[in-house]
């Protein structure tokens, strides 16, 4: 029986609901200007390389964050690898056709 306890980093601090939902609301915000820059700029790039450069500049914001711990993070992707690959690229996938839909219709309507 392991009766070893960590304390988790935020241990003691009081966190405001308001904060969640700020945050709630940036990501229906985030997620709802790319139905919006998607359609605004289909007819000048076309929807496979949009979504290749959206995935890709997230990439690079997030990369300081992913490999500041590497031992880590390579022994958690190892042991998942199957899973993260479905689910990057059922999220990679389902972003290009909504891109792709936006084509022919208005953001409104996606």
């Amino acid at each position: 029986m392991n009766t070893h306890v960590t304390a988790r980093p935020d241990a003691g601090v009081e966190r405001s609901p308001i904060v969640a939902y700020l945050l709630l609301s940036l990501t229906m915000l985030f997620l709802a200007t790319n139905h919006v820059i998607g359609r605004g700029i289909h007819q000048e790039i076309p929807p496979i390389g949009l979504s290749f450069w959206r995935w890709f500049v997230g990439a690079l914001v997030l990369a300081p964050f992913v490999l500041r711990k590497p031992g880590v993070l390579s022994r958690v992707f190892g042991d998942h690898a199957g899973v993260l690959l479905l689910l990057g690229s059922m999220l990679v996938g389902s972003t290009t056709l909504i891109l792709v839909a936006l084509n022919s219709t208005t953001a409104i309507n996606i």
